[in-house]
């Protein structure tokens, strides 16, 4: 049987789980997942546990996903961007926020080559916030909710929890909100 997306193809620019995670749920309900990579390998590729050389992290968040190299600061690799997305249904990233528009391929940019592409954005304290230039990891926020708070070391020393509660819930939401955009733009005929 069929996987209820297959016909969908997302552009994923995501570099951390979060984004990550959410391409990986995507990719799980069929959507088509061509990763756009820096030249560089990640921090992900490099995270243990190492198989053979290779993450076995990287790997489990990468799996069946195409995956591209380009240079987002060369002409070339832009248009090879903006060629990839008069073909696609959604660009997913999780940059800070502005990074997109000043590589010339952010919402409005993007909106102008294809008008039905939905675009997520993940972002620590959102796109206009006050906070929005701020680095914001799961660690940040289980610290600011208290969280850390209720584990401790005996002698009273924050424990970081075992579970990435912030990063998961983040690459949830962004695939359910993907998912609901694509309904809405199956009414409207926009993105």
């Amino acid at each position: 049987m069929p996987l209820p997306f297959n016909k969908l193809q997302v552009l994923d620019f995501a570099h951390l789980l979060p984004g990550e995670l959410c391409s990986t749920i995507l990719t799980d309900l069929g959507f088509k997942i061509i990763r756009i990579e820096s030249l560089e390998p990640g921090l992900g590729q490099r995270l243990p546990p190492l198989i053979k050389g290779e993450s076995l992290y990287y790997w489990s968040l990468h799996r069946n996903k195409r995956r591209i190299a380009l240079n987002l600061k060369s002409k070339a690799g832009i248009e090879v961007v903006r060629k990839l997305a008069r073909e696609s249904d959604v660009i997913l990233e999780n940059f800070r926020p502005g990074v997109m528009n000043r590589l010339g391929i952010g919402y409005s940019q993007m909106q102008r080559i294809n008008s039905k592409l939905i675009f997520c954005s993940i972002s620590g304290y959102g796109q206009n916030s006050a906070w929005s230039q701020r680095p914001g990891h799961d660690l940040n926020y289980v610290a600011e909710a208290g969280i850390l708070s209720f584990n401790q070391t005996p002698n009273g020393q924050p424990v970081m929890p075992g579970v990435l509660v912030s990063d998961y819930m983040a690459g949830i939401y962004a695939a359910l909100a993907i998912v609901s955009a694509l309904y809405e733009r199956q009414c409207t005929g926009q993105g």
